[in-house]
């Protein structure tokens, strides 16, 4: 089989483009799929505030569907830290096996911390 080089600049721009429009669509699906997220924690913020009988303000619902938290442990829990390199640890954290209650059924223990400055 012959091809012509025009007939390979086609075929590269046309892979080009089914790149470009397949990475798009996978964006598409991505964007979707927090856009759901975001509605789910928005609608379950609404429960738990109906709940309490407490209203968020429009700049902290703003700034949970958009920057993120965890509006059910507000007032609950303090954060104390940052984790600034090792997230790979809070991964494997979040993928322990928990109970009923949403604990882990083994104990997961901070067994050092180092405190470093903010730049």
């Amino acid at each position: 089989v012959f091809m012509s080089y025009n007939d390979l600049s086609m075929n590269e721009e046309n892979m080009q483009e089914k790149t470009i429009k397949h990475v798009a669509e996978k964006q598409a699906i991505a964007n979707c799929a927090l856009q759901q997220i975001q509605d789910e924690i928005t609608m379950k913020t609404d429960e738990l505030t109906a709940e309490r009988k407490f209203r968020f303000t429009p700049e902290q619902r703003e700034a949970y569907s958009t920057v993120g938290g965890t509006p059910f442990l507000d007032g609950e829990y303090t954060v104390f830290g940052e984790v600034v390199s090792g997230m790979d640890v809070v991964d494997k954290i979040q993928e322990a096996a928990t109970d009923s209650f949403d604990r882990p059924v083994e104990d997961i223990r901070i067994t050092g911390v180092k405190i470093v400055g903010k730049e």
